[in-house]
């Protein structure tokens, strides 16, 4: 979650995709596609930057959050 953009990312490990929610309002706001297996999100509020660990494919794919909202 990024507190401060209002921000929750959430695995989707069927579809390997991760939703994007609007903490505000409760809508998905998008999905991104990532690699196999996403099992968990780490996000840099920071630098708008969300990682998420693909464990099916032993990966981490890098979010830019600035491109999401």
């Amino acid at each position: 979650m990024d507190a401060a953009a209002h921000t929750v990312y959430v695995t989707n490990i069927a579809t390997d995709t991760v939703s994007v929610i609007d903490e505000t309002t409760g809508a998905v706001t998008g999905t991104i596609a990532v690699g196999a297996g996403p099992d968990g999100v780490a996000v840099d509020p920071a630098a708008h930057t969300a990682y998420v660990a693909d464990g099916g494919g032993s990966t981490v794919s890098v979010i830019d959050e600035t491109t999401v909202r």
